[in-house]
């Protein structure tokens, strides 16, 4: 995990976080907003389309805490 990410309300790594709130679960709204700001990219395939959006979604729960 990058070093580099802190709680956006504790501000303390995540391992070090006070917030109680360990698992970070997004909303099917947040998924769905997501999945909406995803960029069509010409010529990928579906696996690299899964890959793109697995990692957008990897991000988005990172921002959580």
């Amino acid at each position: 995990m990058n070093q580099n990410i802190f709680c956006s309300k504790c501000h303390r790594i995540p391992s070090q976080c006070v917030c109680g709130n360990t698992q970070r679960e997004l909303t099917d709204e947040e998924i769905l907003d997501t999945a909406k700001t995803m960029p069509t990219i010409e010529g990928a395939t579906m696996e690299q389309a899964y890959i793109l959006f697995a990692r957008a979604i990897l991000r988005k729960a990172q921002e959580k805490c």
